[in-house]
């Protein structure tokens, strides 16, 4: 099951539902299947990067450097905020950086963080071509970029879930998720589902 966070981030959205994570952690798997399973929206933000800068995330990074992504992506996560649909959200592992990113999802709906090690998050984008970041090895690249981010993800987050589980379990964790906060409304943030 999600064990709450610890944190009580307020919001009225419950029937939009964010992923975090670093890199590999399974957040666009886990949220295809979560909405095709709910029948509801499905969102990656880096997928919406891609279409507004019309580059792939690599290209993007290479040509424009790695601050025009998180421009596009910072406009991405604003246009958010103008859905009053039921969504389920995957995010880059970079969108906590930004602090408006980290103010805007937490009033959005409810954060899920999606947590691995570092050493199986680079198990899983070993030769994926994903742009580095820090010109390091990937192990390396990981295991900085995580403790760097782990408490970025920790403050808006409202969920933590085990991401090394079988993409079924996760999903079915969050169905129930999903299930008892609509059942029971927006009242507290960190509420387990039964």
């Amino acid at each position: 099951m999600p064990r709450p966070s610890g944190q009580s981030n307020e919001s009225s959205a419950t029937s939009i539902l964010i992923l975090v994570g670093m890199r590999g952690s399974g957040k666009t798997t886990v949220g295809r299947q979560l909405a095709s399973s709910l029948d509801v929206r499905f969102i990656d933000t880096d997928g919406l990067v891609e279409q507004r800068g019309e580059k792939s995330i690599a290209t993007i990074f290479r040509d424009q450097g790695e601050a025009s992504f998180r421009a596009l992506e910072r406009a991405v996560v604003a246009s958010l905020t103008e859905h009053d649909e039921a969504l389920i959200v995957a995010t880059g592992g970079g969108v906590v950086l930004e602090e408006d990113n980290r103010r805007d999802l937490a009033r959005l709906g409810t954060v899920v963080f999606l947590d691995a090690p570092p050493r199986v998050l680079a198990q899983r984008i070993h030769g994926s071509g994903r742009p580095s970041l820090l010109k390091l090895e990937p192990s390396d690249e990981v295991e900085l970029l995580a403790t760097y981010r782990r408490p970025l993800y920790m403050e808006i987050a409202d969920f933590v879930l085990d991401a090394t589980q079988p993409v079924e379990r996760i999903v079915a964790q969050l169905t129930a998720l999903w299930q008892n906060r609509h059942h029971n409304g927006a009242s507290h943030r960190t509420q387990q589902p039964q």
